[in-house]
């Protein structure tokens, strides 16, 4: 069994992740009834989901960098 720590940067005072890294994002969901993890990444243009799929910047709520997984040494 491997245990990792997941980080969550809140926004805006933990600063954002480097441009174009997939990255878990803490989401407030669209009818403002609490908040779900996803994967996207901040692009040029602002946040989008591992769809491409533009996110609201003011849903945004936190991100964190993805675990590394079992193989990670």
């Amino acid at each position: 069994m491997k245990t990792e720590t997941i980080t969550w940067h809140e926004l805006p005072a933990d600063g954002m992740p480097d441009a174009e890294t997939t990255v878990l994002l803490e989401v407030r969901e669209l009818d403002g009834d609490g908040t779900a993890v996803q994967t996207g990444w901040l692009a040029e243009s602002g946040w989008v989901d591992i769809g491409a799929w533009p996110i609201e910047s003011d849903r945004v709520m936190a991100w964190a960098v993805v675990p590394a997984g079992t193989a990670a040494a």
